[in-house]
């Protein structure tokens, strides 16, 4: 394995042991997300943001028009954001945090950074069986195994 599969591995058990502890993906998957997303920009990848929903369509324009802009209250967003949020990393054809999914209610944006992403944790409605008291918990455990792969920010 690559040193960037074994970081992706090593972030998706964290990533289990974080839910089954803290309930991450009963309210935090998004702000998950954008801290994988802001640690993988750290070394040069730009993951693509995955947005699970079954309970109607999300117009991908409209969405990427909504969060590039700051405006709107599109699908996905604000009050009415989805049933869970990970990232995709295509450089090994992994997921992040996906947990298991149906792929029919997938949609895929790529084009969105961690900055993007961050806006629509902090403007979204979330569960509130996350308790946002532990993100900074978080943030370091992830933080954490990031810099066990140093290495990755020098290639």
């Amino acid at each position: 394995m690559t040193d960037l599969e074994n970081l992706v591995k090593d972030l998706n058990v964290l990533c289990d042991r974080l839910d089954q502890d803290y309930n991450i993906n009963f309210g935090g998957c998004c702000f998950v997300a954008y801290l994988m997303m802001k640690h993988f920009e750290k070394i040069g990848l730009h993951p693509t943001l995955i947005i699970e929903s079954d309970c109607s369509d999300i117009d991908g324009d409209d969405f990427l028009d909504c969060v590039h802009t700051r405006s709107g209250n599109c699908q996905g967003l604000k009050d009415q954001t989805c049933y869970h949020y990970f990232v995709y990393i295509p450089e090994v054809d992994e997921y992040v945090n996906s947990g298991e999914f149906y792929e029919e209610y997938l949609y895929k944006f790529r084009g969105l950074s961690a900055k993007d992403v961050h806006w629509i944790y902090k403007t979204g409605d979330w569960n509130s069986s996350y308790d946002r008291k532990n993100s900074p918990m978080v943030g370091r455990k992830i933080a954490q195994v990031f810099r066990k792969y140093e290495d990755l920010y020098q290639e």
